[in-house]
């Protein structure tokens, strides 16, 4: 895909932005601390920073017409971000220092990649790789060339220096925190939501930290300088609000563990701004480490090939001794919504998608089983999340589609859901009709437009619509099931006519008799034994298995010349009428034709 290169190259961009405004965050605090204490000098600038955001997510739900799908304990979280998160990452280091060298909190600020790398795996079980263990190797070694760590200064048995250096770690972790449970957050939650929200806990907490320790803060504001409001306006500006915003942005799209990387670029910029603003020495072995750290950052944001996670599932074979086909390893990285991905073949399909690397969004309104399905994933290696809706709600889907899209930009989605009942076409009420429309039906085309729009905005994406063979031929007892099928035929046709000027492939998949928990509701055995004898000349009925690697070939560069088309699975039944196995016996035992009777 043209257009995956180029995004991660504008993360790898952001990060830098990010971690150069981060860096300059001494300087600035030079220019405020002169007229007011370090606990002021973070509350006011963050206060600022706050009365903007307001304005700003107001705006963004406005324009959106979103609002975050809140859950019980949003709240005891976002308090838990911002105390632990925000207070404790700046206070931490500001009070560390003064009981511990700076080339301590020089050091221990050197733990923040690693501890926020096991943190995500605790609590979001992302996994090292190989590129990862590497890009952390050279970021440590080149940190190491530019970071100003003084050894001889170094003191860790002291009284002093051991409190200082846990108040250190703190701000560490706190900072390692927030990196990796904001991630969590932004399932839900914009970034101006979750930076907002955030900074609210932070206030609750700075404000009386200020009345207690630095009672005459608020008085001074009048005497402040010029020098000083630059300072603080360019705080509020820089470091609270568009490198906080711009981080949580790559953050939706990245690893807690890749973003986490990048913060090495902080005492790498540290050195090059005292160099530059201070006159202080930059020597040759400073800009070869700054090269080294650079270099990291750009292997693990732009050359990261697991950004998925590759975990394999109970059952699923290896790949090919020389790494992933060429069929799967287009779609590493990406991003696959599943509607009714719960069980049955839309789990299956999840599955084959996480198989090839891919992040994976599941709607299903069954919550339990959804959690499960989810939680199965989870365990096997794949980024996968859950979101319960009800696809004939257009509200929940236009939120569920905007959490995954905050997640990361849809490029598949596989829309799946769907229910089934037999009834003759004289005893179906209008109830019944109206519902298995609404869904298979009504609801395919609620979730592909709000998918389809984000995915026209970026003028790419795939769509794969859930058919079935009794959307091309019919059966009896399903008058209102082949009708809902058949009209997802010729709304896929018309999607792929339409969506292809937005570069939008649109494709369906029309299995034959598939055993899932929908059918077995249904049918009994006996009826499967007999309908398999009749009309499957494969001899058996399908799995879901057999229909799910056909959704990962038709999303993939494999199939990116095929739009508006329907494919069959059925193990030959549309063929035409099943040969008797007598007929079989004669045709190919050399019995002349004409002999015997069928």
């Amino acid at each position: 895909m043209i257009h995956r290169p180029v995004g991660r190259i504008l993360d790898w961009s952001l990060l830098i932005s990010c971690n150069l405004i981060w860096a300059s965050q001494f300087v600035l605090a030079k220019l405020v601390q002169g007229q007011m204490g370090p606990v002021f000098a973070t509350t006011l600038p963050m206060t600022i920073a706050t009365i903007c955001l307001v304005a700003l997510v107001h705006l963004e739900q406005r324009r959106t017409g979103l609002r975050p799908t809140t859950e019980r304990g949003d709240v005891a979280r976002f308090l838990l971000i911002g105390v632990v998160g925000q207070v404790f990452a700046q206070l931490g280091v500001t009070w560390g220092v003064r009981y511990a060298p700076a080339s301590n909190a020089a050091l221990l600020s050197l733990t923040l990649p690693i501890v926020t790398a096991l943190l995500a795996y605790l609590l979001l079980r992302e996994h090292m790789t190989r590129v990862r263990w590497i890009s952390f190797g050279l970021a440590v070694i080149g940190v190491l060339q530019c970071s100003g760590v003084d050894w001889g200064e170094l003191r860790f048995s002291s009284t002093a220096s051991v409190r200082g250096n846990v108040l250190i770690m703190l701000g560490v972790s706190g900072s390692a925190f927030y990196n990796v449970y904001g991630k969590k957050l932004l399932e839900r939650y914009s970034p101006l939501e979750v930076l907002l929200y955030s900074y609210y806990a932070v206030m609750l907490c700075l404000v009386p930290l200020t009345v207690v320790l630095e009672p005459a803060a608020f008085g001074g504001i009048a005497s402040f300088g010029a020098k000083t409001w630059i300072g603080v306006l360019l705080l509020a500006a820089l470091q609270y609000f568009l490198s906080m915003v711009l981080f949580l942005r790559v953050l939706a799209r990245l690893d807690a563990t890749q973003a986490g990387l990048s913060n090495y670029l902080i005492p790498v910029f540290g050195v090059v701004i005292a160099a530059m603003v201070l006159g202080e020495t930059l020597t040759p072995r400073m800009v070869a480490g700054a090269l080294i750290v650079l270099a990291s950052t750009l292997l693990v944001t732009v050359f990261e090939n697991n950004k998925a996670g590759g975990g394999r599932l109970p059952g699923q074979t290896e790949p090919e001794a020389d790494g992933e086909t060429s069929m799967l390893s287009d779609l590493v990285g990406q991003h696959a919504l599943v509607t009714g991905g719960a069980r049955g073949i839309g789990r299956a399909i999840a599955e084959e998608f996480g198989e090839a690397r891919c992040s994976v969004t599941l709607l299903d309104n069954h919550a339990e089983t959804l959690d499960r399905t989810v939680a199965d994933l989870r365990a096997a290696g794949v980024r996968a999340h859950g979101d319960v809706v009800d696809v004939r709600d257009p509200v929940g889907v236009e939120a569920a589609v905007a959490a995954a899209e905050r997640r990361a930009p849809v490029d598949v989605l596989v829309n799946n859901a769907g229910i089934a009942s037999e009834a003759s076409f004289l005893s179906i009420t209008v109830e019944e009709w109206c519902q298995l429309i609404d869904v298979n039906l009504t609801g395919m085309f609620i979730v592909g437009q709000a998918v389809a729009r984000h995915m026209a905005a970026r003028r790419r994406g795939v769509i794969l619509n859930m058919a079935s063979k009794n959307g091309l031929d019919g059966e009896a007892g399903y008058a209102h099931y082949n009708a809902s099928k058949g009209g997802v035929v010729m709304l896929t046709k018309t999607m792929a006519l339409e969506l292809a000027q937005f570069g939008i492939r649109v494709n369906a998949v029309a299995p034959g008799y598939l055993q899932t928990p929908m059918s077995e509701a249904i049918d009994s055995p006996e009826f499967v034994r007999d309908f398999v004898d009749r009309y499957i000349p494969l001899g058996r009925p399908g799995k879901v298995t057999d229909a799910a690697p056909l959704f990962v070939f038709l999303a993939s560069a494999a199939a990116s010349f095929i739009s508006g088309q329907v494919f069959v699975g059925d193990g030959g039944q549309l063929a035409g009428q099943r040969a008797s196995a007598e007929l079989l016996r004669r045709l190919y035992a050399g019995a002349p034709a004409g002999q015997g009777s069928t």
